[in-house]
């Protein structure tokens, strides 16, 4: 069983995830666990009515989604989980099959290629076709796509992993860095599993958010080291511009 990790606040685009979630022809071998930063209660409920009695449904105030996701850590129960956005979809192109052999064959993440969309999964944006990655590459700027990741539950627990929220934008920057680097085998491509991220109304896709992200990431590299960030940021620049849909 794969647990599904979903931090959110008061969007009613959840809706439509949850709905796609339970569509699934593998829903009985998911796991969803929602935390929910205190929404309206007419919210909480209608999203408990989307869930079954194997889910988890958790509502505390959170201090932004690094410390919504740290919450669902703590309450992943399965031996795997993967995480999306409440505006993201899983559905029948996630090939939980494929990918749920690559972890029991030893792999500690699992990333499936990423499709982001903009309000409707026919409206693409940008495609990233799953590639394998490891401490040293994403340390020089290769990204890793972690709401299209599948990842062993021991190797956070194990090794007391959370986002440090005071690092604010760069706190995935750190989190991964830090998992990549504990994994023997790295990130394992599945390019035979998709998954499909909200583009739109995303407040970190927004331009000055990217920038605000960067400088963040960039008092990062102050803690490994300075002259990388330069080559960090070619690379990542690269990368973002070959995933844009032509």
């Amino acid at each position: 069983m794969i647990a599904v990790l979903i931090p959110h606040y008061n969007d009613k685009r959840i809706y439509k995830c949850l709905q796609k979630l339970n569509s699934l022809s593998f829903r009985k071998n998911l796991k969803i666990i929602v935390q929910d930063s205190s929404s309206p209660i007419e919210i909480q409920e209608k999203i408990k009515s989307y869930l079954n009695e194997n889910d988890i449904f958790y509502s505390k105030k959170d201090r932004g989604i690094f410390d919504g996701i740290n919450l669902l850590l703590d309450l992943i129960d399965t031996k795997y989980f993967t995480w999306i956005g409440c505006d993201d979809f899983i559905d029948e192109d996630y090939d939980y099959n494929s990918v749920l052999s690559l972890l029991e064959n030893g792999a500690d993440i699992v990333q499936s290629n990423v499709i982001y969309f903009d309000n409707s999964i026919k409206n693409v944006t940008r495609r990233i076709i799953a590639y394998d990655n490891n401490f040293i590459k994403y340390s020089l700027g290769v990204p890793f796509y972690h709401f299209g990741s599948t990842i062993r539950t021991s190797l956070v627990r194990d090794n007391s992993l959370k986002f440090e929220i005071e690092k604010k934008t760069a706190a995935d920057f750190e989190f991964f860095r830090k998992l990549l680097k504990l994994s023997k085998s790295g990130s394992v491509k599945c390019n035979t599993s998709t998954i499909y991220l909200g583009d739109g109304g995303n407040s970190s896709a927004s331009f000055n958010a990217r920038l605000e992200g960067y400088n963040d990431i960039f008092q990062s590299f102050k803690n490994i080291r300075i002259l990388l960030f330069p080559f960090f940021m070619i690379v990542r620049v690269i990368f973002k511009l070959k995933s844009i849909k032509k």
